[in-house]
């Protein structure tokens, strides 16, 4: 008697039958990378198990209520639904989807970063994307709240004035009376020159002091150096402050949002 060719066990019955729905649309070639590559056994493995934890939650539904022929077993049947295996390739396809465009945005998020960054920083994060991508995107989250908080504190400050800014800061118009070097001031923060933030008052304090305590010194502002009567920079004056928030420009040292939202996600990691 010949021997009969076995039939495939229904485990790999099921394994080809996932492939095949998880390949659905593609091309001979895309059929073969996927098939050949991890992501694509994993697929699989992922809608079989799925597909089994389905098949046990179900419940079976009797058929016919009560008993037959005088209290013999009800008949059951399995309560209708969608095949098991393919709700679960039509899952698992949907969830890598989503966690496709989900890295998607976390790389073009991660670029334009680095695109800003100092090298240092710009390969710290690229090094943080490729090992730890939750972090990386806990970094990126972390600028775009400093860049809100940025854009909220701009507005309320309205920088470009400063009219506006003596109406809303007392201290400083007070302090603009009690100048002893006299100049034309320009409407605008952003056409201040080194002359004008060196105006001081009879204590030595200069504009660019007063309106750093404020933090609201303009993205063209660079006189980090400027000293008053007791040798203070602006700079000084400024961190003291702790107005890196409210700066409209880069500060005067390697601490950009980048740099600082990097260091706080890598000492919590």
């Amino acid at each position: 008697m010949g021997s009969q060719k076995r039939k495939p066990a229904r485990e790999l019955l099921e394994a080809r039958r996932a492939a095949a729905l998880l390949t659905s649309g593609m091309t001979t070639s895309e059929r073969r990378r996927f098939l050949e590559s991890d992501a694509g056994q994993d697929q699989i493995r992922r809608a079989l198990a799925a597909a089994q934890a389905l098949m046990q939650s179900r419940t079976p539904a009797p058929a016919f209520g009560g008993t037959l022929m005088g209290g013999g077993p009800a008949f059951t049947r399995q309560s209708m639904g969608p095949d098991p295996l393919e709700r679960a390739c039509a899952d698992v396809r949907a969830a890598d989807a989503a966690a496709a465009q989900e890295r998607a945005r976390l790389h073009k998020a991660v670029d334009r970063l680095t695109a800003v960054a100092c090298p240092a920083d710009a390969a710290r994060l690229r090094a943080m994307l490729a090992a730890r991508p939750e972090h990386a995107a806990r970094v990126c989250r972390r600028v775009a709240e400093m860049e809100a908080a940025l854009a909220e504190n701009r507005a309320r400050l309205r920088l470009s004035s400063l009219r506006s800014i003596c109406s809303r800061f007392p201290q400083v118009r007070e302090f603009m009376t009690h100048m002893t070097l006299q100049l034309p001031l320009p409407a605008s923060l952003a056409g201040f020159t080194r002359a004008h933030w060196k105006l001081s008052d009879p204590s030595g304090r200069t504009l660019a002091h007063a309106l750093a305590a404020e933090g609201i010194l303009p993205k063209t502002f660079n006189q980090w150096k400027l000293t008053d009567g007791a040798g203070m920079t602006v700079r000084d004056v400024f961190e003291q402050r702790g107005s890196w928030a409210v700066h409209q420009g880069k500060a005067p040292d390697t601490r950009t949002m980048i740099h600082m939202a990097l260091r706080e996600i890598m000492a919590h990691s």
